[in-house]
C-alpha cells in the first residue's frame, strides 16, 4: 500500500510538471540558465538500523548536512531541465564506539518556474542514484604493538578492536517547491522544501564489498530543505 501511493505521488508530480510546463502563456519569458553551490538537510528514517545502533552506540536523529552543486538551463518556455549532486556525514560516538553515517547523490531536475518582478515560484522533481556507507569502529585504547600483530594473524583475537563498514545503493526521487530571489541579473537565491522519497532492498547491504545475506529492507524516505546560490543568466 505504502509503495503503491508513493508510486502515485511521483506520477501526480510528473503530470502537473508537465502541465505547468505545456501550458504556460504565449509570452512567458524564455528562461536562461545557471548553477552554483547548494547545501541540504535531510533526516534520512533509519528504522532497523537505528534499532541495531540504539543499544551500542546511539540513534542517528539528527539529520545530515549536505553540501553539493548544481544548475539548469531553460529549454522551453517555463521548462527548466539540468542536474545537482550532494554529499555529506554525520557521526555519533558512545565511549569507546563510534559510528560515522555517510550520503551522496546525484540526478536529473525539471522544474517550471513562474516570475514575479524579482520573485520567482518554481515546483520541480529529481530523479537519480545515491549511496549510503556506514563506519562503525570500537577501540582498544590499551593495544600494543603485538597486539595489532596478533589481530592480523591469529585467530584468538587478543583485543576487542573492530572496525567495519556497511555501504549500500539507492534510487531516489525528490519533488520539491521553492522561492528563487534576484539579488542581481546574475546571482539569485534559492530555497526548496521537498520530499525524498528511497528505499533500501532486503539484502542489498554491503560489508566491505561483500553482500550480507539477511539484511532488511529499510524505507529511509523524510522530508528535505535545500538552499543554494546561482550564478548565470535570468532574463527578466
Amino acid at each position: 500500500m505504502e509503495a503503491r501511493m508513493k508510486q502515485s505521488s511521483v506520477c501526480a508530480g510528473a503530470c502537473i510538471l508537465l502541465f505547468l510546463a505545456t501550458a504556460s502563456p504565449p509570452n512567458c519569458q524564455a528562461w536562461g540558465g545557471g548553477g552554483g553551490p547548494l547545501i541540504v538537510r535531510l533526516t534520512p528514517d533509519l528504522g532497523e538500523l537505528n534499532d541495531e545502533l540504539a543499544p551500542l552506540v546511539g540513534r542517528f536523529e539528527e539529520g545530515v548536512w549536505m553540501i553539493g552543486g548544481g544548475g539548469f538551463v531553460g529549454v522551453h518556455r517555463n521548462l527548466r531541465l539540468g542536474g545537482l549532486g550532494a554529499q555529506g556525514s554525520t557521526k555519533i560516538e558512545d565511549g569507546e564506539r563510534e559510528a560515522e553515517l555517510t550520503m551522496s547523490y546525484g540526478g536529473l531536475l525539471a522544474e517550471c518556474a513562474v516570475p514575479y518582478k524579482r520573485i520567482q515560484c518554481f515546483v520541480g522533481g529529481v530523479i537519480g542514484w545515491g549511496t549510503m556507507g556506514l563506519e562503525l569502529s570500537r577501540k582498544n585504547r590499551f593495544m600494543n604493538w603485538h597486539d595489532f600483530w596478533s589481530n592480523f594473524g591469529d585467530e584468538d583475537i587478543s583485543s576487542d578492536d573492530f572496525t567495519g563498514h556497511l555501504s549500500t545503493s539507492f534510487f531516489f526521487y525528490q519533488p520539491y517547491v521553492g522561492v528563487q530571489l534576484a539579488v542581481s541579473p546574475s546571482v539569485h537565491l534559492r530555497g526548496s522544501i521537498g520530499y525524498f522519497g528511497a528505499s533500501i532492498g532486503s539484502g542489498h547491504w554491503k560489508e566491505s564489498g561483500t553482500t550480507l545475506g539477511g539484511s532488511p529492507s529499510i524505507d529511509i524516505s523524510n522530508w528535505r530543505l535545500q538552499l543554494s546560490m546561482l550564478f548565470g543568466s535570468f532574463p527578466r
